[in-house]
């Protein structure tokens, strides 16, 4: 590509990054109600980037509705006669066309005009970070609740639109900083993201979805987040489709909305079991139960709080183990101590010998804490 434009990360574009995280991500949570008029023009400019006509544009409210209407399309294309080479091409092919000619294209331009410190760099200053905050945060619990609720096939030829938030940073901070040119292909994909939800590229159509009207989650650590609320849905799209979340775990609707004693026990899925078992709260549900500890103590990391330690009932977990229920040794948000469970393996005899293995260190070093951190 000849000259090198960015031949090093100075500290001014170091300082760029945090910026730039929080302008994409900010994009991949959006609610925002779609910009169609946005969409569309993102669109033709992605379709003609890679050589191809300007196809016909459908909107739908959700990702699950955007997958919906695209079988509808294509199930009639079927039923109009389309002969088998031609479905083909109507199938599939866009997302590849797209990706190659535009995405790969450019890929391999930055590549050629910038050294690899500044490549690294970037992709771990801007791209990870909102990667950590969109597409490990939002979009894969979004994407898990589409499969469940529509199968396998709808994937093809989807694009994510703000989902892409994160590799379109990197290369939009490329497109700032010294390198437009070469990054002009994704200008299309670039104001989709920004004025869209899913979409689903093929020859002559696209169905472009919505962005969701309310989304829940909460800060795991640094930028990375995950999907969560403890009283309703976590995501909600404009036409009443919603996920349900439990710290980042999709779980069905009534693990937030109605657990209960018999819905817990007759789960067989580990992960929903547990997440139904916090919800509704491990003194509820051990006291429901009927289990007494098998040893509880004062707890010399939170001092005025009690240590308990319980076998677990063998329809809790799928391998033998404790359970050592302790009191958060900070107050919550709303001013509340939340009250937590953490399994420890079977062979420990005593909540403080638990405890100290929950901390990786002996117990007798716990015990002389005065407070845990």
């Amino acid at each position: 590509m000849g000259e090198i434009r960015i031949p090093e990360l100075t500290d001014a574009h170091r300082e760029s990054f945090p910026a730039f995280i929080d302008e994409w991500t900010a994009v991949g949570r959006s609610c925002d109600p779609m910009d169609r008029k946005a969409a569309g023009e993102g669109v033709t400019k992605a379709y003609a980037a890679a050589g191809l006509a300007a196809p016909q544009v459908f909107f739908a409210a959700s990702p699950v509705g955007g997958a919906i209407m695209r079988q509808i399309i294509l199930d009639r294309l079927v039923r109009a006669g389309v002969g088998e080479g031609v479905w083909a091409g109507v199938r599939d092919g866009v997302r590849a066309g797209v990706r190659e000619g535009v995405r790969e294209g450019v890929w391999d331009g930055v590549r050629a005009g910038v050294r690899a410190g500044v490549w690294d760099g970037v992709r771990a200053g801007v791209r990870d970070g909102v990667r950590e905050g969109v597409w490990d945060g939002v979009w894969d619990g979004v994407w898990d609740g589409v499969r469940d609720d529509v199968g396998d096939g709808w994937q093809r030829e989807c694009w994510w639109g703000q989902h892409d938030a994160g590799w379109l940073s990197f290369y939009n901070w490329f497109a700032q900083n010294g390198l437009a040119d070469i990054c002009a292909p994704l200008e299309g994909l670039t104001l989709l993201a920004r004025s869209a939800g899913w979409c689903w590229f093929h020859q002559g159509f696209t169905v472009i979805s919505d962005r969701p009207e309310l989304l829940h989650d909460e800060t795991v650590t640094g930028h990375r987040r995950a999907l969560h609320c403890a009283d309703g849905p976590a995501v909600t799209y404009r036409d009443g489709w919603s996920v349900w979340a439990w710290h980042g775990t999709n779980v069905p609707q009534w693990v937030i909305e109605n657990p209960t004693i018999d819905k817990i026990q007759a789960e067989t899925n580990t992960e929903v079991r547990r997440c139904a078992i916090e919800s509704y709260g491990w003194a509820e549900y051990l006291a429901a139960i009927g289990a007494t500890p098998v040893d509880e103590a004062d707890d010399p990391g939170n001092p005025g709080h009690r240590l308990r330690l319980y076998d677990t009932p063998e329809q809790v977990y799928d391998t033998p183990t404790r359970l050592l229920v302790m009191d958060n040794a900070s107050l919550d948000r709303d001013g509340t101590r939340r009250m937590y469970a953490e399994t420890v393996p079977a062979d420990i005899g005593d909540a403080v010998s638990a405890a100290a293995w929950q901390f990786d260190i002996a117990p007798d070093t716990y015990r002389r804490l005065e407070r845990a951190t």
